[in-house]
C-alpha cells in the first residue's frame, strides 16, 4: 500500500509512527497556526472585510448625521468579525496542534485531522514533482504531485492539500516554518528505490490572492 488512512497506534516521540527498520527520520514538524489560518482560512482577507465594513458604517451615520446609530452599526460589526476570526484562529491552532508532518529517507509521512486523525504514508517512488510556494517569514508550503490516482479526498485531506486541485489531490505541508530547508532536505533524499532518480524539484511563486 502505498498510503494508509487508518489511526496509528504506536506513537513514537512526535511523529506518531513507527519508523521501519530501514529508515531514519529527518524531519519532523506541524504547521505555524497563524500562517496556516492566513493561508488556507483567510484570516488576514477577514479582517480586512470587516474592519472596511464597520468603517464603511461609521462613515455613513456621520455623513447621515445619525452618528450614535453609525457608531452602532460599526460596534456591532466589530464583534461579530471578531467572532469569526476568534473561529478561524481556533480552527487554524487545533489542525496545527493535530498534525504532524515526517520526513524520513524512505517516504514522507503526514498526520492530519483534528477529529478524525488519518495517516499518509508517500514513498519518495510516488512523488513525481515537489513544489514550494515560498511565503517569505512567514515559511511556505510544500506540495507533491503524486504519480497515476492519488486516491486521496481532498475534502478528507484539506487543508493539509495543494489548493484547489480537487480532482488530482496534491497532499502538502502547508504553512511550515523551515519550508525551503526541508525542500532541499527532500530533495536530497527523493531516491526511488527503482532507478534512484531523485524527483524533480520547483519552486513556485505565490500566487495572487
Amino acid at each position: 500500500m502505498d498510503h494508509d488512512t487508518s489511526k496509528p497506534s504506536k506513537p513514537t516521540g512526535g511523529s506518531q509512527t513507527e519508523p521501519r527498520e530501514d529508515e531514519r527520520i529527518l524531519w519532523q514538524g506541524k504547521p505555524d497556526w497563524l500562517a496556516l489560518a492566513n493561508d488556507a482560512l483567510f484570516l488576514r482577507w477577514v479582517v480586512i472585510y470587516f474592519v472596511m465594513l464597520a468603517l464603511w458604517r461609521g462613515l455613513a451615520g456621520w455623513l447621515n448625521h445619525d452618528v450614535e446609530r453609525g457608531i452602532a452599526s460599526a460596534t456591532l460589526l466589530i464583534g461579530i468579525g471578531a467572532v469569526c476570526c476568534g473561529l478561524i484562529a481556533l480552527f487554524a491552532w487545533t489542525q496545527a496542534r493535530a498534525t504532524t508532518y515526517t520526513v524520513t529517507n524512505r517516504r514522507i509521512v503526514m498526520h492530519i485531522g483534528a477529529v478524525l486523525g488519518m495517516a499518509l504514508n508517500i514513498p519518495y517512488r510516488r512523488i513525481v514533482k515537489a513544489s514550494l510556494k515560498s511565503g517569505g517569514h512567514a515559511g511556505g508550503t510544500i506540495m507533491f504531485d503524486l504519480s497515476g490516482e492519488s486516491g486521496f479526498s481532498y475534502l478528507a485531506c484539506w487543508p493539509h492539500v495543494r489548493p484547489w486541485y480537487i480532482r488530482r489531490t496534491q497532499p502538502a505541508f502547508r504553512s511550515i516554518p523551515d519550508a525551503e530547508a526541508v525542500m532541499r532536505l527532500i530533495g536530497a533524499h527523493s531516491i526511488t528505490e527503482a532507478d534512484e532518480r531523485p524527483a524533480e524539484l520547483q519552486t513556485a511563486p505565490i500566487p495572487a490572492e
